[in-house]
């Protein structure tokens, strides 16, 4: 099974493409998921019918799921219930909380675990390229803040350094709430690295076509190849028709045609593809249709092949390099924190643990090799 993430900037492009990509790519004779994280979702209206909390068919291939994140998480509460105690035991689902970005990390795992033997593709809606990178930053913030509370490293049990400039001294809490709060810390990021695993998950990605747009994509599209996700497919639109007679929309048009061609030369690490703007509702073949068109001139389904975005050396070669595509000079800056290289690319940052060949030296340098950012011992 392999996930294609939809995202981009805030828009109705997202859940269009999406939806075209799903109904396309189920007449293709995929077995097809098309499923929304929300918390609001699109698909209802764009294939007129209403999406529950449950994968429903719409063909014999294709399927269509609106998850739940707070259904979900209360069937998470029932399945670990048996070991929870004292008065943990009398919490119910409809109190639990939604912090932001364990809400997407839940329904992810739900969708993984209900979805795997049952479909060939997920086509996933995941809104706007700010949650999801929200989402993704979550285990390191995890793993960031107990550290500093609790003294826990990045293996198991706790660091005797580390331990001693914890703010909260490691006799105050039983040594097996340690363990098992390290267990969900681990757990928390293997469920984060399965989800961008670049075998099993591409992301396309939705310029909308206006110049405040693209000056967001400048910057989210090369963070979500630093959270370790890869670009396959970049869509602009909604697009006016380039043919549309009306004086009033032609400086529209004529900015709209220029932000796909700045695409093409800012990002050919991937192919960039144009979605018409369109009203179609609840007419599946159109959709098909329209899914076809989109990918005209490149690869509908997952492209094999695609270089992970981030690569670390061995022993004998010791470097960490990330592709951050389309990077605007002056917008990168690098922190070096004991073992944590803390990277920002404008307003989005991540903490990314350093390699175990070179934890602890401190003497690195950062090159610039085109897309590539390269850390090297000096």
């Amino acid at each position: 099974m392999h996930i294609l993430i939809f995202t981009g900037n805030a828009g109705a492009g997202i859940t269009q493409a999406a939806t075209a990509t799903a109904a396309a790519a189920a007449a293709a004779g995929q077995r097809t998921l098309l499923a929304s994280m929300g918390p609001s979702h699109g698909l209802s209206a764009l294939l007129g019918q209403p999406i529950s909390n449950a994968s429903q068919h719409l063909t014999p291939r294709l399927s269509a799921w609106e998850l739940s994140a707070s259904e979900n998480l209360a069937a998470l509460l029932e399945m670990i219930r048996p070991r929870l105690f004292g008065p943990l035991t009398n919490i119910i689902g409809d109190e639990l909380p939604l912090i932001p970005g364990i809400d997407f990390l839940i329904s992810l795992y739900h969708l993984r675990q209900e979805a795997t033997t049952n479909f060939d593709l997920v086509v996933l809606d995941a809104g706007p390229h700010d949650t999801l990178l929200r989402v993704l930053d979550l285990p390191d913030a995890f793993r960031w803040l107990l550290r500093l509370l609790l003294g826990l490293d990045r293996g198991p049990g706790r660091n005797p350094e580390t331990a001693s400039r914890s703010l909260i001294p490691g006799n105050l809490m039983p040594f097996e709430w340690v363990g098992k709060v390290q267990d969900v810390r681990v757990k928390v990021e293997q469920l984060r690295d399965a989800a961008i695993d670049v075998n099993k998950t591409t992301v396309r990605y939705v310029l909308r076509p206006d110049a405040v747009a693209l000056s967001e994509t400048r910057l989210a599209l090369p963070a979500l190849y630093l959270h370790g996700l890869a670009v396959d497919n970049l869509i602009t639109g909604p697009l006016l028709p380039a043919d549309l007679s009306d004086s009033r929309f032609t400086n529209v048009i004529k900015e709209q045609q220029e932000i796909a061609e700045t695409a093409k030369e800012t990002w050919p690490i991937c192919p960039v593809s144009r979605l018409p703007l369109t009203s179609i509702s609840g007419n599946l073949a159109e959709w098909e249709t329209l899914g076809k068109a989109l990918y005209a001139g490149s690869s509908l389904l997952p492209t094999a092949g695609i270089e992970s975005p981030i690569t670390i050396g061995d022993a004998a070669n010791p470097f960490l390099a990330l592709q951050l595509p389309g990077l605007v000079r002056n917008t990168l800056s690098l922190t070096l924190n004991e073992d944590e290289l803390i990277v920002q690319v404008g307003p989005y940052r991540r903490h990314i643990l350093m390699p175990d060949s070179m934890r602890g030296k401190g003497n690195i340098k950062a090159t610039r090799e085109g897309d590539k950012l390269v850390i090297t011992m000096r």
